[in-house]
């Protein structure tokens, strides 16, 4: 179970809301680019 702790963060709870939704999307989209950016790596070929 998460236990939720208080904040001094000056932000209304929508836009809190908000955020953790821009946020949990970009970690995503991070994620993604460095998987596919590994694989790239991994999968070049060359004279080495």
């Amino acid at each position: 179970m998460v236990q939720l702790h208080s904040t001094t963060i000056n932000l209304s709870p929508t836009v809190r809301d908000n955020v953790s939704t821009l946020l949990n999307q970009r970690v995503g989209l991070f994620t993604d680019l460095f998987v596919q950016t590994k694989l790239a790596h991994w999968n070049v070929r060359g004279p080495h």
